[in-house]
């Protein structure tokens, strides 16, 4: 029927179904996406319009504030520099006012006094009368600011001259002003030292108290000048006398002072020499000082210059025990193992219990040290360079350019103590001469088996001598095998290598039958033996070309004469030769 509707296709349903449940959100990311453009059109507008009034803003307040306060800036500065031409101007009208004035004065002084002496007085009060107007006018404006001027210059300079210090008094005494408690303590140290008996100071009366002062720079006290005033003060009976210090502790006063100084420079004298850029001072810090010193602490000279020449320590030394080392025995006895080796050269090769190690030396109260600045040249060590070269015979070497030491300049400072070099310090290195590297070269080469004869590679042994006197194998006259050939030549020929290789043995033997002989391993199984040499000419470990002479002709061992043992083996069997060799 017509009306009736057709069946529907399930795949059109589900794909209808699909469209309807995807197209709600299709719709919605569309209206995000349109939220999200409105959103940046609207942010976009407002940052624009914000920029521009934040930019008319800025140009308001520049025009408002900057503009006016950069031109009164301006005004103020160009009022300010009219009014100080304005008023140099006027000091200069002033200034040549008062001298224009000035000088009409003196010329009418001057006439009147040649005609009418009283008119000319009466000139003289007059013009007084003007000048002093003038001045008490003008004070203010002219004089009173360089006074001013002046009198901040002079406060300031009294101020800079002027600081606060300590006030050292002792029993309502002021002794004087110190810079800090350190020179009081300074001070008081030195009292200690030179007082014999310091048990007047233990008086109350003897007490020292500090108040705040301010007094000029050059007014504060040092440790010498307070130590003066607290002796002075303390009751006890003084004298002027030189005080010698060493290393800061008093040693003893005389009244001899230039005596004890002359004492002092003939001990330096003695070591002095005739170089003038030496150093000759002493070891510990030497201190004359003159001052008040207590009649206790006053002695003879005699008496300084003994203890001048006493020593402040002995020597000491250690007995090494089972176990010790230079490194243990430094360390127990608190001291360098270099310190320990310049007392005790050779230490660290000997070192063995019972043995008497030096441990200090007596030292001098005024040790002597001289610090000279010498000059001398040392060698320079030639570097060695070794480059390989194919030409030259593997285990051989040639010197293709000599090596030449160098010659530096050396400047050191030497300390000498007591006339003993105690220290060297390297001051200055100057070359004079470079030194010249040495080239060697290494061969690398290794001979080949071949020779004159093509079929085994061997030649001749011996070039200038063919006569052979005996052959390889059974000798009815000897009765036994021999083993080789032996070819007779004169004592010192030329034996030659029959083939390349290498030498295996080199031996001088005096009871082998061989006597001095040669063996050369030529590889592939083949060895050579060269004997009776009188002497060799290569040794064990060398290679070598063939006709390379290897030795010479001789008698040694089990020979009847002079002449060459000469011997093939193959694979360790000893082989008739002249089939090698003919």
């Amino acid at each position: 029927m017509a009306n009736e509707k057709e069946p529907q296709n399930p795949q059109d349903m589900d794909l209808r179904q699909q469209e309807e449940n995807v197209a709600p959100l299709f719709r919605k990311l569309q209206e995000l996406s349109d939220w999200f453009y409105r959103s940046s059109y609207c942010i976009g507008i407002w940052l624009i319009r914000g920029g521009k009034l934040i930019r008319r803003k800025a140009t308001a307040c520049f025009r408002q504030r900057i503009l006016p306060l950069k031109d009164s800036v301006l005004h103020a500065l160009q009022r300010k520099k009219l009014a100080i031409t304005a008023w140099a101007q006027g000091v200069q009208e002033e200034a040549g006012y008062c001298a224009d004035s000035i000088h009409r004065f003196s010329r009418r002084v001057k006439h009147h006094w040649r005609h009418d002496r009283a008119m000319a007085t009466k000139d003289l009060l007059v013009g007084a009368g003007e000048g002093v107007r003038w001045f008490r006018k003008n004070l203010l404006s002219y004089v009173a600011p360089v006074l001013s001027i002046g009198l901040l210059v002079g406060v300031i300079s009294f101020f800079n001259s002027m600081t606060f210090g300590l006030q050292v008094s002792m029993g309502g005494t002021t002794l004087g002003v110190v810079a800090n408690e350190s020179v009081l303590d300074g001070a008081t140290n030195m009292v200690q030292e030179r007082l014999v008996d310091t048990s007047s100071l233990d008086d109350e009366s003897h007490t020292i108290s500090l108040t705040f002062a301010l007094v000029k720079k050059e007014d504060l006290m040092g440790e010498d000048a307070l130590t003066d005033q607290i002796i002075a003060a303390s009751g006890n009976v003084i004298h002027e006398a030189t005080g010698l210090y060493v290393d800061g502790e008093f040693i003893g006063a005389t009244t001899e002072g230039e005596e004890l100084l002359l004492a002092l420079e003939e001990r330096k004298a003695a070591y002095r020499t005739d170089d003038t850029v030496e150093r000759v001072e002493f070891v510990r810090d030497v201190q004359v000082k003159d001052g008040l010193y207590p009649v206790e602490s006053i002695v003879d000279l005699e008496n300084i210059e003994t203890e001048m020449d006493s020593e402040v320590a002995g020597q000491r030394t250690y007995t090494v025990e089972a176990g010790d080392a230079p490194y243990t025995i430094a360390v127990a006895n608190d001291m360098s193992v270099s310190e320990l080796v310049e007392l005790n050269p050779g230490i660290t090769e000997n070192c063995y219990p019972g043995q008497e190690v030096l441990i200090a030396k007596s030292e001098k109260l005024l040790s002597v040290q001289v610090v000279k600045r010498t000059t001398r040249t040392e060698s320079i060590a030639y570097d060695t360079v070794r480059e390989n070269d194919s030409s030259l015979l593997k285990g051989t070497t040639k010197v293709s350019v000599a090596g030449q030491n160098g010659v530096r300049e050396v400047t050191e400072e030497v300390t000498y103590v007591d006339g003993q070099v105690t220290s060297t310090t390297v001051l200055d290195t100057r070359v004079i001469q470079e030194p010249v590297t040495e080239e060697i070269l290494v061969g690398t080469r290794v001979p080949t088996f071949s020779g004159s004869n093509s079929t085994t590679g061997f030649m001749w042994p011996l070039p200038s001598s063919r006569n052979i006197t005996s052959t390889f194998g059974y000798r009815a006259l000897f009765g036994d095998y021999h083993t080789g050939i032996d070819i007779a030549a004169p004592r010192g020929t030329s034996i030659v290598a029959a083939a390349g290789g290498y030498v295996e043995k080199a031996i001088y033997s005096v009871t082998a039958s061989e006597g001095n002989y040669v063996v050369i391993n030529h590889g592939n199984g083949y060895k050579t033996l060269y004997a009776h040499c009188d002497s060799l000419n290569v040794s064990a470990g060398q290679y070598v070309d063939q006709g390379q002479v290897i030795a010479f002709v001789g008698s040694t061992g089990w020979a009847t004469g002079n002449h060459l043992h000469f011997e093939i083996h193959v694979n360790g069997t000893r082989v008739n030769p002249m089939p090698f060799v003919s």
